[in-house]
């Protein structure tokens, strides 16, 4: 059973916290952490990033952005990339990691893309293919018990 997974996307302040926190939700018993390649290292959540999860009952507030390093990758059965790009970034960075990084649109192998200085409709368009995307990694994750559905 995995234990711990990590969210990558570029600045942390978008598409990883809200994958992280839909993931926590879903799975309660699994370790998520998100993290950031190029992180606003100390920033807080996206204040859009922060409005459409509050609309699924989800508080993204208390999120403070980091940069992803070696004791995340280390510590982490699972590791989720927004992007093919990020995948390969991190595989290159942690080569140890292949096999336990993957896309987390797994099914359509789309990237999710950057909603940072988008309009709400974006980030409400990206919100809503993170968590078609976590359909499939909460049905693999092998827990039985979850909290509720991704969406």
């Amino acid at each position: 059973m995995i234990e711990q997974a990590l969210i990558i996307c570029d600045g942390n302040v978008c598409r990883s916290p809200m994958a992280g926190a839909l993931l926590s939700r879903a799975v309660p018993n699994l370790a998520v952490r998100s993290a950031g390649l190029v992180a606003l290292a100390g920033r807080p959540a996206a204040r859009l990033a922060i409005d459409v999860m509050t609309r699924r009952g989800i508080a993204l507030g208390g999120h403070v952005a980091q940069q992803v390093h070696l004791g995340h990758v280390r510590e982490s059965a699972l590791i989720l990339a927004m992007t093919n790009a990020q995948c390969r970034e991190l595989e290159r960075r942690y080569p140890f990691a292949r096999g336990r990084v993957f896309q987390l649109d797994q099914t359509t192998k789309q990237d999710i893309p950057d909603p940072f200085g988008k309009p709400e409709a974006v980030f409400e368009m990206v919100a809503q293919h993170i968590e078609h995307a976590l359909e499939h990694w909460v049905a693999r994750v092998g827990v039985t018990e979850t909290r509720g559905a991704v969406n």
